[in-house]
């Protein structure tokens, strides 16, 4: 080959000669390369004359290959999807040998293949693809096989059949498989457009994002492997109310590790069940209504029951406390109650679950909690720190892995969103990240509008404080309009856009022109990843503990700059929520506290950590646009 590093990939319609000969048709498709690319062709095993083996066949019969059986039933022609199968071998024709003995069983995703109808009735042929390179090796193929299935999963268009993978460690080679995956990603893009979507699509959408298969920091997997012997001697010595506590900023992977550490003890599960009878019982509780519905679907794609992902309170009410689970993993832990609220009528969530779980597992950031019924009193925090670290428990995630930026602009975010301090910012210290402030709001949404055309920027949105009114009750405000933020700048000019909570409904079917295939894509995507969000606002409650391109960021009233101080200040009248953000909260102790500041500094700060790659301002308060207009750079 010109170019070693580029993939030969076989492409075999898998008819019925093609079983009955299986061998002599996987080298029939054997095809000959060109000097200068990848001959890549569908080839009918049935008509073909003669043999093409070549110098490069042996990257397919005497190397170690990755392939994909795919395949379409009749409701999969419907929706536009496909079924995947995909696996490594260190041969080829033998391992497809052993799935067409295994068609026997109903059960078997071979046998599914084999019967699956087109939408006429014929039989539909499923086609084979076998991926062959000379830099393949053991543990490239199980890598390469890895990131298949993990781009696959997040994609709408397929279905993966594929059980489990894990990533692989460091290895002689390693350095490549990037790019070998990227060569081998593009090719069968080339092949299969409608299955294959672009990478940087399907690593910009939240259900990639939150997969339970990306590799690891050195850190996580540490907490990771920890939580798993954690279960092991609970399990054996049935401890109980055993709490493993993981305190990490935004950004930090707390979701990562609890993603993979939960889908690690579900694979364990399966396998045990299969040895013994007996399972684990594992739940993931989510308070938070876009993340539970993400997790939801992360677990479906994977093959598990979605009622494993519940929320708190359903989850108390549903297992006794004389009968505990195994492990319970509290994600976004600073969301839960501490005090009652709606159907729950305890005095502290996180207490009330440890009571019915041999393992608690929380994921805390204290600068999350954006509720008073969410508020946590400083005494019970170090409490808690205090129960984790007696019993060896506790972790801390420090490293930023959401932002793409260097410490300046950490630094600088920092100060604004906890300090509340603006310094002079300078866009040339930072080459990765950028930070703009806007004099209007129009401005504002048009440079997220042309960052959204760019496939850097495609998941760029605007989000605002929630100092606009919204009620559940009637779509429509006192305007006619959804009801929104309203922007009165430069004297007489007006600004609107629609809170993001436009319905996924029959009238936004109509509103768009969408057909029903296209309403059921937009509500198994996350509120950023809808096209149309680009002219809606979302609020913290919309987008916590989700990322974006590039974030517009709207200040509202409620963000003010004191002059005289050189400081941010929070008007806490300017809020529309301000029963639930402002206000006093009655202590442990009987006493009233106002903890308003603390809810809008975290807001603040939830807000101003969303954009991977960039930060843009416009603030309402004529003081503080001045201020960040002047100071950054």
């Amino acid at each position: 080959m010109a170019n070693s590093k580029d993939p030969l990939i076989v492409t075999v319609d898998e008819d019925e000669a093609y079983l009955e000969h299986i061998e002599d048709n996987v080298h029939f498709a054997i095809i000959s390369t060109a000097d200068d690319r990848i001959s890549i062709k569908d080839i009918d095993c049935v008509k073909q004359e003669s043999k093409i083996i070549n110098s490069n066949s042996d990257l397919i019969l005497d190397y170690p290959v990755v392939y994909l059986h795919v395949w379409q039933d009749k409701e999969d022609h419907y929706r536009n999807r496909y079924k995947i199968y995909i696996g490594e071998a260190e041969n080829a024709i033998r391992r497809q040998k052993e799935h067409y003995q295994a068609a026997n069983n109903k059960a078997s995703w071979q046998w599914e293949m084999l019967h699956a109808k087109t939408i006429d009735g014929k039989r539909s042929v499923p086609k084979l693809y076998i991926i062959g390179n000379k830099y393949f090796n053991k543990s490239t193929t199980l890598d390469i096989e890895h990131n298949l299935v993990t781009h696959c999963r997040a994609m709408k268009t397929a279905e993966v059949k594929t059980i489990a993978t894990s990533p692989q460690r460091k290895y002689y080679g390693s350095e490549w498989t990037d790019e070998l995956f990227g060569r081998v990603w593009k090719e069968l893009r080339r092949i299969n457009k409608d299955l294959f979507l672009p990478l940087s699509d399907i690593r910009k959408s939240a259900i990639y994002r939150a997969s339970p298969n990306h590799v690891l920091t050195e850190t996580q997997e540490k907490a990771r492997d920890f939580i798993l012997d954690r279960l092991d001697e609970a399990t054996i010595h049935n401890k109980k109310e055993q709490l493993i506590m993981v305190e990490g900023e935004a950004g930090t992977g707390k979701s990562v590790l609890t993603n993979t550490a939960f889908y690690n003890i579900l694979q364990k599960s399966e396998m045990q069940k299969e040895k013994t009878g007996t399972e684990i019982k594992a739940y993931m509780l989510i308070n938070h209504n876009e993340q539970f519905d993400l997790c939801r679907n992360v677990i479906k794609t994977l093959g598990f029951d979605e009622e494993l992902v519940q929320k708190p309170t359903p989850f108390l009410n549903k297992i006794d406390a004389d009968n505990p689970v195994d492990i319970v993993f509290v994600d976004e832990a600073h969301l839960l109650w501490t005090q009652g609220r709606q159907a729950y009528t305890g005095k502290n969530q996180l207490f009330d679950i440890m009571k019915r779980a041999k393992i608690t597992v929380v994921m805390y950031d204290e600068f999350q909690a954006l509720k008073k019924p969410q508020y946590i009193e400083p005494a019970f925090i170090d409490q808690i720190r205090n129960i984790s670290s007696k019993q060896g428990n506790h972790f801390v995630l420090a490293d930023q892995m959401r932002m793409h930026c260097n410490s300046y602009t950490l630094d600088w975010i920092d100060d604004f969103s906890k300090n509340k301090k603006i310094n002079k910012y300078q866009n040339s210290k930072d080459s990765s990240y950028e930070i703009r402030a806007f004099d209007n709001p129009k401005k504002l949404h048009d440079a997220i509008l042309n960052k959204s055309k760019t496939s850097e920027g495609r998941q760029s949105r605007l989000i605002a404080t929630y100092d606009w009114p919204y009620t559940a009750k009637n779509e429509f405000d006192k305007f006619g309009q959804y009801w929104g933020v309203y922007i009165n700048y430069d004297k007489d000019k007006k600004w609107y856009l629609p809170w993001n909570r436009m319905k996924i409904s029959k009238s936004l079917k109509e509103k768009l022109n969408i057909n029903n295939r296209e309403l059921k894509n937009y509500k198994d995507q996350a509120w950023h990843e809808r096209d149309y969000t680009i002219n809606e606002v979302g609020s913290t409650f919309t987008i916590q503990g989700f990322d974006l391109d590039y974030a517009g960021v709207i200040l509202g009233p409620s963000i003010r700059y004191d002059k005289e101080t050189d400081q941010i200040w929070f008007d806490k009248t300017q809020k529309f929520s301000r029963d639930q953000m402002s206000g006093l909260r009655t202590m442990a102790d009987g006493t009233n506290k106002d903890v308003g500041d603390i809810f809008l500094r975290n807001e603040l700060r939830v807000l101003m950590t969303r954009g991977t790659k960039g930060l843009y301002i416009y603030a309402c308060d004529k003081n503080l646009r001045e201020v960040l207009y002047r100071q950054i750079q």
